[in-house]
């Protein structure tokens, strides 16, 4: 796009609908209400007449596909259209929490010279936090790890037992090409803690899930419990206080 053809007065707001539409805030109601357009891909049937009755003037539309290919439909649309001057693109959790599409949008938006906003959201850790009573990290801290973001740079899958530890997109790794990954950081897991230390996949509360999940087992029948969680799982493993040795 040449300076010539960059965007004025036309702005693109990143919001979060939480982890269900209760989780909307006030600020981000007003915002949705206000904008011309709204694009998402995490409205399905049983959230789009919520929306429709809370922001009817609006017009809503769906996005599909890969961050790449979301981000060039919304950018594209937002630049030809010219009735739209505020557009909001709302995402599941928080916005800028392994939401590939947002990063994808900030770099063009940029580009395209469309002013940004984002807006903070509620997201699965700090459901975590209240499912697991996190009010005090371990004394090593917090750890959160993107297990997608490992294997696509074939990183190792560092194992820290002394901290509290959230293996976020677990399911990357049931994939069937990635199944030596699977093996391997099964191995280093029950290799780093105590066979009697505890793991649980979470499942935080959801639109469809109202309650969520929590699976509990030993960590020495972890890989008897993998076949349990699903896309929507989160591996947590507390730290434990008697750690067998640190992981290189």
């Amino acid at each position: 796009m040449t300076k010539s053809n960059r965007c004025t007065n036309k702005r693109l707001i990143l919001c979060s609908r939480g982890l269900k539409p209760g989780h909307l805030t006030v600020e981000t109601m007003e915002v949705l209400k206000a904008c011309d357009v709204l694009f998402s891909g995490c409205i399905d049937a049983q959230s789009s007449g919520f929306f429709s009755s809370l922001c009817p003037r609006v017009r809503i539309k769906m996005v599909k596909g890969g961050p790449e290919e979301i981000s060039e439909k919304v950018i594209e649309e937002i630049s030809r259209d010219e009735s739209c001057r505020t557009a909001v693109f709302m995402s599941y959790g928080n916005t800028r929490f392994l939401c590939g599409p947002v990063f994808q949008l900030e770099k063009k938006a940029k580009k395209a010279g469309i002013e940004l906003f984002v807006m903070d959201g509620v997201s699965s850790v700090d459901s975590i936090v209240n499912m697991m009573n996190l009010n005090k990290f371990a004394t090593d801290g917090l750890r959160l790890v993107d297990i997608d973001a490992c294997l696509k740079c074939r990183k190792e899958i560092v194992i820290t037992p002394g901290m509290d530890t959230c293996f976020f997109m677990f399911w990357r790794l049931l994939l069937e090409e990635n199944k030596v990954r699977l093996e391997k950081f099964l191995r280093d897991v029950r290799k780093n803690y105590l066979p009697h230390a505890l793991g649980y996949f979470l499942n935080c509360p959801s639109l469809c899930a109202e309650k969520g999940r929590i699976i509990k087992f030993r960590i020495a029948d972890l890989p008897d419990n993998v076949h349990r969680s699903d896309k929507e799982s989160t591996l947590f493993i507390p730290a434990q206080k008697n750690v067998l040795r640190k992981s290189a």
